[in-house]
């Protein structure tokens, strides 16, 4: 008997919608695709220094970063979807209180449980090589070299 595949239990629904909701499902990136967003988000985040670090008043300051990030949003939302749902969306159907829960939801989802893993892997890894703290070096004996050169010799002057 063939038995239903099995679904991957980090797959969350979520409700969008502006005047009908629906619900979609949204998946873990794959190995692949998390590295392919996490270039595009870096890419964004060194666009975004190179648009706002332009000396400027405050007020004119604060007018680029807002079109930055709506330009970045319209840009590459529904690009950056298409990682993490099979469903058709558009701009229309989120509000921003929707957006920025997704966003959390996709990072949760993605990097925050990854985040706490390597934290945990790394201290394995250190304790696999423990370093000499400072004061180890310092209460270790010193090498003192005991050999006098009597390669310059003083002359006496006549």
């Amino acid at each position: 008997m063939n038995e239903a595949p099995k679904v991957n239990p980090k797959c969350r629904k979520f409700e969008i919608g502006v005047r009908n909701l629906r619900d979609i499902t949204i998946y873990p990136l794959s190995l692949s695709d998390e590295l392919e967003l996490s270039e595009k988000i870096i890419g964004l985040v060194d666009g975004f220094d190179a648009a706002v670090n332009i000396p400027d008043s405050e007020d004119t300051q604060e007018i680029r970063i807002a079109g930055y990030i709506l330009s970045a949003i319209k840009g590459n939302l529904i690009e950056l979807l298409v990682y993490v749902t099979d469903e058709e969306i558009t701009l229309k159907d989120l509000d921003n209180e929707q957006f920025i829960d997704l966003c959390e939801l996709i990072f949760d989802v993605n990097f925050d449980g990854a985040a706490g893993k390597i934290k945990r892997l790394l201290k394995k890894v250190k304790s696999l090589f423990p370093q000499k703290t400072l004061s180890e070096n310092l209460s270790s004996p010193q090498v003192i070299d005991t050999n006098i050169s009597s390669d310059s010799v003083t002359e006496t002057e006549e």
